[in-house]
């Protein structure tokens, strides 16, 4: 009865943190502000959203084209600190800068299609600000009445993958790093951290953390989107600890 009655409290503490989510909040606002602009068309059957997500595309495009972009691809497209300098998470959630930001995207996006006026899914705009706005929370594919919590997908793993670094605090994500993406021994960890002991303790604190993170989804251990997302969350840290030894924290 105990278990039950944590595990209750747990869930309804995941359920209020996904009420006040930076991620749906920018998501809904970003999609008002497009269906409100004149610059963007979407989709006008709600079915047809439910089914593959909120999209746009420029106005009096006649025949736009799904877009398929590799991480690389989004990787290529900076944060244009002249629309919002800082990609501050306050001043970007705002139509006003929202909507500039959709359409700067779109033109890089053109570019990258060498022309070709591109369908782009919001969930892809908005992972791309997620990129450089830091975000509480930026993972559930929101706008799907039945997702499929083992798509493998890239852009909802990487999202994943980012938010979950983001509450990893500097001891946490390089316990992470050296145990799980570089498989190093206790003794390995505690040379690289410049330790007296074991970080045990600390490895132990991420691991909650991770469950507690991972317990709104249906991924097994052993699942592709689970494999995925720690591909995903490993390519963060090696990109954020270039060096080969750690300061000690």
């Amino acid at each position: 009865m105990a278990r039950e009655l944590k595990q209750a409290f747990i869930n309804d503490l995941i359920d209020q943190a996904r009420k006040k989510d930076d991620y749906r909040r920018l998501y809904r606002n970003a999609q008002a502000g497009i269906r409100e602009s004149d610059l963007f068309s979407s989709p006008d059957s709600p079915s047809n959203r439910r089914k593959v997500g909120f999209s746009f595309w420029r106005k009096n495009v006649a025949s736009p084209k799904p877009v398929i972009l590799s991480d690389d691809d989004i990787r290529e497209i900076p944060f244009p600190d002249a629309i919002c300098p800082g990609a501050d998470y306050a001043l970007v959630n705002q139509k006003k800068i929202l909507i500039p930001l959709a359409d700067y995207f779109i033109s890089r996006v053109e570019e990258i299609l060498n022309g070709s006026s591109p369908v782009i899914p919001l969930n892809l705009f908005i992972d791309w600000i997620s990129r450089y706005t830091p975000l509480a929370f930026s993972c559930a594919p929101y706008d799907r009445e039945e997702p499929d919590p083992d798509q493998g997908d890239e852009t909802e793993a990487f999202s994943c993958a980012a938010a979950f670094s983001n509450r990893l605090v500097e001891v946490e994500a390089q316990v992470f790093f050296l145990y799980h993406c570089q498989g190093l021994s206790h003794e390995q960890v505690r040379l690289r951290m410049n330790r007296k002991s074991f970080a045990t303790h600390q490895k132990e604190q991420v691991r909650t953390k991770l469950a507690e993170f991972l317990m709104p989804f249906s991924w097994e251990q052993n699942s592709g989107s689970f494999s995925l997302f720690i591909e995903k969350l490993c390519r963060i840290l090696s990109q954020k600890f270039r060096t080969t030894s750690f300061k000690a924290v």
